[in-house]
């Protein structure tokens, strides 16, 4: 769990950085390691909870195949609920929802939330007792919402 609960570092690497002197940041891809370890993450993971990586400021769109199969475009969503204290955590605007299988999604502030989103399989509604339909699929995941603060995009 703990070696899949890391952000890429390599990628972060471009140019140089100035302090002191000047560091060719590009010779050092490949020798840090398999990325930094993201706590949060990780204690996701202990629980259970998928983690869904967005940036701030910009809308996403955020495909969730993976944590659905590969079906997850032809299930028919029922929804997306976050609550109100989470959405502030957030500075999101507008609640975010499905769009063509994906989780639309703008966060304006970093930090990190739950949501939950319901859909249908087999069907375009609950099937119960008495009334044919498909069966009720709820998943939660965690929102990691962050900017990029670094003249290189990340760290350093």
């Amino acid at each position: 769990m703990l070696l899949t609960s890391v952000n890429d570092i390599d990628s972060r690497f471009e140019g140089s950085k100035t302090s002191g002197g000047t560091i060719n940041l590009e010779k050092y891809r490949g020798k840090m390691g398999t990325g930094l370890t993201d706590a949060y993450q990780l204690l996701m993971q202990i629980e259970g909870t998928p983690c869904l990586k967005v940036k701030t400021g910009k809308l996403e769109l955020v495909t969730l195949t993976k944590h659905f199969g590969g079906s997850a475009k032809d299930l028919t969503y029922m929804g997306v609920e976050i609550s109100a204290e989470d959405m502030q955590k957030l500075g999101m605007a507008v609640e975010p929802k499905m769009y063509n299988g994906q989780l639309m999604i703008k966060c304006t502030k970093p930090g990190v939330a739950h949501i939950t989103v319901k859909a249908v399989g087999g069907g375009n509604r609950p099937g119960t007792g008495s009334v044919m339909g498909g069966i009720e699929i709820t998943k939660t995941f965690a929102v990691i919402a962050r900017e990029t603060g670094a003249e290189n995009g990340g760290w350093l």
